[in-house]
């Protein structure tokens, strides 16, 4: 599989452990990419240049804020950093008329999504692939790991 995670302003202490073994699984067949655009990673699985992209960490803001809101704060420098919907919309749509599988990493889809609020409440994460059978794989994975993760957040004092 060659992928790519979305990374800049992400806390990399949550995002890089959840696909670290999907990273080692990937980097002898296939690649991996860190990339500074989701809505770029987007446009390469139409051009067979990706199997698949991920943006998971607004999942760990979304499910534990408490616990790692200075973690996004620290990696956005003061701010949330996370997919603003108007920065995936056009490319949301062509991957998905192309027959991409595009989903948030809940599984659900971005249709009730209001496109102009960029609020840090209505960022986005996203779990993309060129087929139904890969997503699925990737959505049992991220899955998994993610809870795991939140659990060892969870066990630790307010952030």
């Amino acid at each position: 599989m060659i992928w790519s995670m979305t990374v800049p302003g992400r806390p990399a202490e949550l995002v890089f452990p959840t696909v670290a073994r999907l990273i080692d699984h990937s980097s002898l067949e296939g690649g991996f990419f860190a990339c500074n655009s989701t809505a770029y990673s987007l446009t390469r699985l139409l051009t067979n240049q990706l199997d698949a992209c991920v943006d998971i960490a607004n999942r760990y803001h979304r499910d534990i804020p408490d616990k790692v809101q200075r973690l996004f704060e620290n990696a956005g420098q003061g701010k949330v950093i996370g997919i603003a919907p108007y920065d995936l919309a056009a490319a949301l749509l062509v991957a998905q008329e192309a027959g991409c599988v595009v989903t948030d990493a809940y599984g659900k889809s971005f249709d009730g999504v209001l496109l102009l609020d960029s609020s840090a409440g209505n960022h986005l994460s996203l779990v993309a692939a060129a087929n139904k059978g890969l997503h699925a794989k990737l959505m049992e994975f991220l899955g998994r790991r993610i809870e795991m993760l939140e659990n060892r957040f969870q066990a630790l004092p307010t952030s």
